[in-house]
């Protein structure tokens, strides 16, 4: 929802109003959120995928964000996930893409690392990897992953 609302968009303004973001979400809720497989269960939700995301997911998100980068963002932005290569949360952060080269990440990958599934993923120059996995993992407490990463 966040970069739906936050990504620029066409004249600078968000590609999205909050009622097209929620009609969004509501027709693509099975494309994002693709149900695992019974018979794959924890496996195939670990398994490392190629790229961020594959499919029917990778080419909505490709569609709707294109080559929109975190720097893209009209407002500050921090979105969580987890990083199973390091076991632990990881704010995707607008800030943080401004500053360093290192953290700037696509907004479609972005978007695949919050929705479930294991994603493997690069910052744009390639410096950062991160193997992200859903942001409600990372986000108990997203007030205090917010103002723990501002302090530090």
């Amino acid at each position: 929802l966040v970069a739906l609302l936050f990504t620029r968009g066409r004249g600078g303004r968000p590609l999205f109003s909050a009622a097209e973001a929620l009609g969004f979400l509501a027709r693509n809720r099975w494309a994002l959120q693709p149900r695992v497989k019974k018979a794959a269960g924890l496996a195939g939700f670990f398994r490392k995928k190629v790229g961020a995301v594959a499919g029917p997911t990778d080419r909505l998100l490709r569609g709707v964000f294109g080559e929109a980068t975190l720097r893209d963002t009209v407002k500050p932005v921090l979105v969580p996930c987890y990083d199973l290569s390091t076991g632990a949360p990881f704010l995707f952060s607008r800030a943080d893409a401004l500053e360093t080269d290192g953290y700037d990440f696509l907004m479609r990958e972005v978007c695949a690392a919050t929705v479930g599934g294991a994603a493997g993923m690069r910052s744009v120059d390639g410096r950062t990897a991160i193997d992200a996995v859903d942001g409600g993992v990372a986000a108990g407490n997203p007030a205090a992953a917010a103002v723990t990463h501002v302090l530090n």
